[in-house]
């Protein structure tokens, strides 16, 4: 499932809700969601700021959906260090379960 409509759906939101919340028609929900058109820069932000995720979450980049207690005490190069770090463990796990590690 698309993050963007997985996000809504935990909200309880319908299409036309999100898109007052942001200030679209609901028809740029539904084409944000289908993958038909990119979400503009700003409506990603306002979505990552509402959802409380990373806009990398919302675009299926990463799995964290964020980085909660210290985020703000962080330099962007730092949050996206420490992503990237995240991202690289948890490949190291999934590799360990299939055997490749001992």
């Amino acid at each position: 499932m698309n993050r963007l409509k997985e996000l809504r759906k935990e909200k309880d939101l319908t299409q036309e809700q999100l898109g007052l919340i942001i200030g679209v028609e609901s028809s740029a929900i539904s084409k944000y969601e289908r993958n038909t058109v990119p979400i503009p820069i700003d409506n990603l932000i306002m979505l990552s700021n509402y959802f409380n995720v990373s806009t990398d979450y919302i675009l299926g980049i990463t799995q964290i959906r964020a980085i909660k207690e210290f985020e703000h005490d962080l330099t962007d190069e730092q949050r996206n260090t420490l992503l990237a770090l995240a991202e690289v463990m948890k490949s190291e796990n999934k590799n360990k379960e299939r055997g490749y590690y001992e």
